[in-house]
Parts: C-alpha cells; structure tokens; sequence
C-alpha cells in the first residue's frame, strides 16, 4: 500500500524561498516530519506567490489534479487541512476517489470565525474517507454535520510538537504566560486590570506596545522551535472577549479544538490553565498537567490552594507528556 502526503510550497518570488516560519507553520511541518518518518512519501506542489493570488491558486490546482494520474488505487493520500483552499478541495476532490483521502485537521475557518461549518467546508471535508480531529467533541460535531456518513474518525488529543524541550524546574508563583495573537485576544486588557496580583508575561503579535505596565510584560515574538524562551509558572490558554467565560464564536471553538500553544506550554514545561468548557480541559484534568477554571477571575484562588508538591507533580506529568510529543506517539498511532 502506498502513502502520500502531500506538501504545498509557496516561493517568494523575489527572494525564491519558501514562505514558511512562524507559529502558523509549525504544526503542520512536524506532521509532515512525523509522516515521513511513519512510511509516507512527501508529494511537493510547489508555485510562486504571485501579486494576483488567483494565479497562486490556478498552478495549485493545475499541479493538484495531476495527481490523480500519478499513484495506483487505494493509495492513501493525506492532505493536511485547509493547506489547500477549502473552496478548491470541495470542487475536485470527488475526482479522486480512486485513492483513500485521509485528513488531518489543522483550522475549521468557517467555525472559528462564524461559529458554524459552512456549506463549502461542509463538502470539502465530507470527501475524505479519514480524518483525524483535535477531540471527541470535534468528531461529534463533524460527525452530525458532515453529509458522508461513512467517514472514518480518529482522535489525536493534542498536536506533536517536535522542538527541544526546556528541562528547567519550574517554580510555583503567580506568573503567567500567554502566548498567541494578541492583538486579537480582545479579553488580555480586561484580564491584566482585573488582576493585579498575577506577573503576566505576553509573547506574540502586539501593535499596542504600552499594555506594558508593572504586572505585565510584553516579551516579543519568538520562533516556534524556540520554547526555552517562555517565562512563568502557567500557560494560558483563553479566547474571546470576555475574562468571565470563553464567549462567542471563539468559545464555541474552543469546545472542539486542541490549540497548538496548549502544546508549545507542554513543551515549554508550563502546567496549563484552560478554561472548564473547553475540549483540553478533560486532557488536563485526566494527565493532571494543570489547572481547570470557569473564569479568569478564579486563577488567584486557585494558584494560592497549589502546594509546591502538587506543582512539582503537576510539572513531573508536563515532562511526561513532552516525550509523547515530541516523538509524535499520538499521532504515529493514528497513522
């Protein structure tokens, strides 16, 4: 049986290098390494960043459906979800089913941004014959939504994260982290007012410099690979508008999903917060890698009940679970 995975570069056409780095690439470049490494063999489409996007688009397409011709019946062909447009997957998948179209999903746009799947992901992601989901709250709600009722489903957990780990013994305290686009996290500015008693330490994309003031400190961004740079005691991992509740569209995401800063914290050897609502809180709770909260407000009660043996067991299980990530076990089981 043959395995594919397929890889979409995009080149610069000035500097022709690949535009790639950053937190956005990250998961799907250790995917990518951890297939290779399980037996698949990268099938690379790769096409210039033209000015008019619409061109980008059209090589793509010209250089996806040449696949069809290249591989026998029931190859396995995975493609890393939406590294193609979800618009172009819906379209010519069908086209392929001479071959098994497994999934693994990355971003679900159409529910993050408006809180429902949409008509157009809806078809793209019912011609897969597998896909791989963050949670079982994700296969649930794929499996009520999706029109092929025939998909086959499997749960990853949290994503591998192929990175050096920081070995450094954390120490108990009320310093947290958060790491992610802050500019986006419209909660962040009530959060820092609404705590006083917690060090927070900020990493990520910020237009607004002057959120720094004596309980907060904005650290800049750093790459992905590089986890040793986070300080604190806890990583965050909190969405919407609101320090109360994970509300909105960005709550109801956050019921499904397993955010990939949930694993950079574990690699980062940071026991988590998330919020009780959330997908990654029966993860927490069940590895006992951290804390559980309904609000924000919640996190200095809680932090002043820890003993410094229950974080050190807390940061002992954090280590524990970097050897599953970093060797990608829970996704090689799923291949």
């Amino acid at each position: 049986m043959k395995k594919i995975i397929l890889n979409i570069n995009i080149i610069d056409k000035i500097k022709g290098q690949t535009m790639s780095g950053g937190a956005s690439y990250k998961a799907p470049h250790d995917i990518l390494e951890i297939s290779l490494r399980n037996g698949y063999v990268e099938h690379n489409i790769s096409v210039y960043n033209y000015k008019f996007k619409i061109l980008t688009q059209f090589f793509i397409v010209i250089k996806f459906l040449r696949i069809i011709f290249l591989y026998p019946k029931q190859t396995y062909l995975l493609i890393q979800y939406p590294c193609i447009n979800p618009q172009i997957l819906s379209i010519f998948l069908p086209l392929f089913r001479k071959y098994h179209l497994q999934t693994i999903i990355h971003d679900i746009n159409s529910i993050r941004v408006n809180g429902e799947l949409s008509t157009m992901e809806n078809k793209a992601l019912s011609s897969f014959d597998e896909i791989i989901v963050h949670s079982s709250n994700m296969k649930e709600y794929l499996k009520n939504k999706l029109k092929n009722y025939n998909i086959e489903y499997k749960i990853l957990g949290c994503f591998p994260y192929i990175a050096e780990p920081d070995a450094t013994d954390r120490e108990l305290s009320k310093n947290i982290c958060f790491a992610g686009n802050i500019d986006k996290s419209l909660f962040i500015k009530k959060f820092i007012q609404e705590n006083k008693e917690l060090n927070i330490y900020l990493y990520g994309a910020l237009k607004d410099k002057s959120i720094n003031n004596e309980n907060v400190e904005y650290k800049g961004v750093f790459s992905p690979n590089n986890v040793h740079n986070l300080e604190g005691s806890w990583g965050l991992v909190w969405d919407g508008d609101s320090t109360k509740t994970c509300n909105g569209n960005f709550g109801k995401y956050l019921r499904i999903i397993a955010p990939h800063k949930f694993s950079l914290y574990i690699l980062a050897g940071l026991p988590l917060i998330v919020w009780k609502g959330s997908a990654m809180a029966s993860l927490v709770n069940e590895k006992k890698i951290g804390i559980v909260i309904n609000s924000l407000s919640d996190i200095v009660e809680i932090i002043n009940q820890v003993s410094s043996e229950e974080y050190k067991e807390l940061c002992k299980n954090i280590k524990d679970m970097q050897k599953i990530l970093i060797n990608g076990s829970n996704y090689f089981d799923l291949l």
